[in-house]
C-alpha cells in the first residue's frame, strides 16, 4: 500500500524499456519479490504475474523461463534484456522454491493485489475494516518506512522522541483511512469503515485523525455518521472498542455529528449464528449527538443528547488541579510484595508474582521499611474507599524523588534492599522502560516517581474501567505500628495534596453525577485510556476556597461517604446533596441535572 502511493521513478524513455533499470520491491513475510520498474509504469504487472504463475505451477526451470518472458516481452536491446530478465527469474526462482515447500498459488497473488492500487482507479463508494495496529506496537522497520506518508497527511500529533519510540498513540488504521480516501475516493464519494472508537474518544492518539482533511492543506472530508458499537461487540470473543463511521470526501466536517450507540437488550444473546434480520428485534439504539469537547474540530468528541450540551459547556474547562499516574517500575513483580513479618528493624517480604505479564523468580527477603510503601492498585479503589493490600519497593528518596538514590548511597545505607534488588539486576536492565526513559540512572531507577509520589493525601481512581469512582486516601498500616503516606502504582491516577479537607472538596467533585457524564461521554472506554490524567484537562474545578460554604459542604460531604462506606451503609442521599451543591457551582439549573441524570443512563 506504502509503495504504490509513491511508486519508485522511472527515467522517462520513447521505447518501451530504455533507460536505467530500477526495481520496485514487493516486501512478504516471507521475502522481497523485485520487478523491474518499467514494466510497473507500462502496466505489465498483470501479464508477468499470470506467466509466473502458471510457470511455477508447471515447474518449469528458469531457462524456459526466460524463453517465455522474451515472447512475453519485446525487447530489442539485449543488453537491458538481460538486466530486466534477471530481476524476473530472481523473483521466478524465489516463487518456486515456496511451490516446493508448499506455500503455493498464495504468493503470485498477494503481489498482483499489492500493485493494484496502482491501476484500480476510484469508486463513488468504499467498504472496510482497515487492520488496527498501535503505532508503538508496530516494527520499528516499518515506523520508518511509513513516517513520511504520516507526515504527508499531516497525522502525527507527536514528533522527535515521542514519535520515534512508539508513544504515539496513533492506530495505523488511521493512516489507511486517509489513504484510501485519497487514492481510491472519487470526490463527493463516500466512505464507510469499522474502525476503533478511540480514534474519536482519544485525547492525543485521535487527534491527527480528527483534522478530518487530506494533508495540512488537501481535501477535506466530512464525517456524516458514527455507530458506536463498543457494547454492543459484534466480533465474537473480541472486547475491541468496535465503530463504524461514514464520510464524504470533498465536504468539510461540522459538528454537531450523528452518533449512534448499540445496546444489547436485556437477556438477548447474539451469536455467529445470528442472522441480520434477528438483529434489530435483539438491541436498542441510542441516537445522540457528537461534539468536540473543547469546540475545536480536533478536541475529543462528546456524547449525548443535544439538550444537555449547553449544561455540559459550564463543567468543561481546565481544573487548576493536576492529576498524576503511579509509580511505575516497568517489572512489578519485582517492586510490588507482600509483608510476611517484621523483625527488629527490618520487613521479612516476598515479591508478588500472581498474574505478572513478565515472570521473575519468587524471592523471599529481608528488607529496610524506610523504602517500603503501602500501594494501591485499581481493583482496590471502589467509589469513596480504598485499601491497599500489597506495598511498593521505591527506591528513590522524597527529597528528591525524581531520580533513584544513587547506587554506592543506597548499597551503604540499605544493603538488604539493595541485595535484593540486585538479584534481579539483569531483568531491571532489559525493562524496555528503562531503556527509553532511565537507561542513565541506577538500574533499579522507577517512572513516574516524584515528590508528589509521597504527598500526604491523594485523591485516587483507577486508570482503567467504564465510570469514574475516587476515594481519598492519606496514610496506611505498612505492618503493625508503621504508618506509611500510600504511594499507588501505574494503574492508578491521583492528585496530590497537603490538606485532609482540599481533598474531600475534590473527590466529592470528580464522584458527583455531573463529572462521570462529562468524562464518560467524552472518555475512550478501551484499557489504558478511560480515566488517565488528562481528564482534569476537561473539568473546572475551581481551587478550593475555606471561606466558600458551597466548598466545605462539598468536603463534609465526601467526609461522611467516606465513612458510611467504610461501614457498608448507603451513601445515595448524600450524593443527591453533593449533585444539588456542584450544580449550584456550575451555575446549572435543576432542570439541567435532572436531563444529565436522565442522559447519564444512555452513555454507561
Amino acid at each position: 500500500l506504502c509503495d504504490s502511493i509513491n511508486p519508485p521513478s522511472a527515467t522517462q524513455s520513447a521505447s518501451l524499456f530504455e533507460g536505467d533499470v530500477g526495481t520496485y520491491d514487493v516486501r512478504t513475510s516471507v521475502g522481497t519479490f523485485s520487478f523491474p520498474d518499467n514494466i510497473i509504469k507500462k502496466q505489465l504487472i498483470q501479464e508477468i504475474t499470470l506467466l509466473l504463475e502458471d510457470s511455477v505451477k508447471k515447474q518449469i526451470n528458469s531457462e524456459k523461463f526466460t524463453e517465455r518472458l522474451s515472447q512475453t516481452l519485446s525487447i530489442e536491446n539485449k543488453d537491458e534484456a538481460n538486466r530486466i530478465f534477471s530481476i524476473l527469474v530472481e523473483t521466478f526462482l524465489k516463487l518456486a522454491e515456496l511451490e516446493n515447500k508448499g506455500i503455493n498459488g498464495i504468493w503470485s497473488r498477494i503481489i498482483k493485489n499489492a500493485f493494484a492500487p496502482l491501476f484500480v482507479g476510484q469508486f463513488d463508494f468504499i467498504v472496510g475494516n482497515p487492520p488496527w495496529v498501535n503505532w508503538e506496537s508496530l516494527p520499528d522497520e516499518y515506523r520508518t518506512s511509513t513516517a513520511s506518508l504520516w507526515q504527508k497527511y499531516n497525522l502525527f500529533e507527536h514528533t522527535g522522541l515521542k514519535a520515534r519510540s512508539g508513544s504515539a498513540k496513533d492506530d495505523i488504521s488511521v493512516l489507511m483511512t486517509y489513504v484510501s480516501i485519497d487514492k481510491y475516493l472519487k470526490l463527493d464519494g463516500k466512505l464507510s469503515f469499522v474502525i476503533t472508537q478511540s480514534l474519536f474518544k482519544t485525547a492525543g492518539g485521535g487527534e491527527g485523525f480528527r483534522r478530518f482533511k487530506l494533508g495540512k492543506n488537501g481535501i477535506p472530508f466530512k464525517i456524516i455518521q458514527v455507530d458506536d458499537l463498543t457494547n454492543f461487540q459484534p466480533f465474537d470473543s473480541a472486547t475491541n472498542k468496535t465503530s463504524v463511521f461514514t464520510c464524504q470526501k470533498g465536504s468539510t466536517t461540522k459538528y454537531p455529528i450523528d452518533y449512534s450507540i448499540w445496546h444489547k437488550k436485556e437477556g438477548s444473546i447474539i451469536d455467529l449464528d445470528t442472522s441480520a434480520v434477528e438483529i434489530p428485534s435483539l438491541i436498542k439504539t441510542s441516537y445522540l449527538k457528537a461534539q468536540s469537547i473543547d469546540g475545536s474540530l480536533q478536541g475529543p468528541w462528546l456524547t449525548a443528547r443535544p439538550k444537555v450540551f449547553g449544561a455540559i459547556k459550564k463543567i468543561v474547562g481546565s481544573s487548576t488541579y493536576r492529576a498524576r499516574e503511579g509509580s511505575s517500575g516497568g517489572l512489578n513483580s519485582v517492586y510490588i510484595v507482600e509483608i510476611i513479618s517484621q523483625e527488629y528493624n527490618s520487613l521479612q517480604i516476598k515479591n508478588y508474582t500472581a498474574n505478572a505479564k513478565v515472570k521473575v523468580k519468587a524471592v523471599e527477603a529481608m528488607l529496610e521499611p524506610d523504602l517500603v510503601f503501602p500501594t494501591l492498585r485499581g481493583r482496590e479503589i471502589k467509589k469513596w474507599f480504598a485499601l491497599p493490600e500489597l506495598s511498593l519497593i521505591v527506591p528513590h528518596s522524597p527529597s528528591k524523588a525524581s531520580v533513584a538514590i544513587k547506587e554506592d548511597i543506597l548499597k551503604l545505607n540499605y544493603p538488604l534492599t539493595f541485595k535484593y534488588l540486585s538479584t534481579f539486576k539483569e531483568n531491571l536492565l532489559d525493562r524496555s522502560l528503562y531503556k527509553l526513559y532511565l537507561k542513565n540512572q541506577p538500574f533499579y531507577a522507577m517512572y513516574n516517581t516524584g515528590e508528589y509520589s509521597f504527598s500526604p493525601y491523594k485523591v485516587v481512581w483507577t486508570r482503567v474501567g467504564t465510570d469514574l469512582k475516587c476515594a481519598v486516601v492519606d496514610h496506611s498500616l505498612l505492618y503493625q505500628q508503621n504508618q506509611k503516606v500510600i504511594t499507588p502504582i501505574e494503574t492508578v491516577v491521583f492528585i496530590p495534596l497537603d490538606n485532609l479537607e482540599e481533598s474531600h472538596y475534590c473527590a466529592a467533585l470528580l464522584n458527583c453525577s455531573l463529572t462521570r457524564f462529562t468524562i464518560v461521554s467524552y472518555s475512550n472506554k478501551s484499557a489504558g485510556s478511560f480515566a488517565s490524567p488528562h481528564i482534569l484537562e476537561n473539568i473546572n474545578i475551581p481551587p478550593f476556597n475555606k471561606s466558600s460554604t458551597i466548598h466545605k459542604d462539598l468536603s463534609n460531604y465526601s467526609q461522611q461517604c467516606h465513612e458510611r462506606t467504610a461501614s457498608g451503609i448507603q451513601v445515595q442521599d448524600l450524593e443527591n446533596q453533593i449533585d444539588l451543591l456542584a450544580a449550584e457551582l456550575w451555575g446549572l439549573t435543576k432542570q439541567e441535572l435532572i436531563d444529565i441524570k436522565e442522559s447519564f443512563e444512555e452513555v454507561l
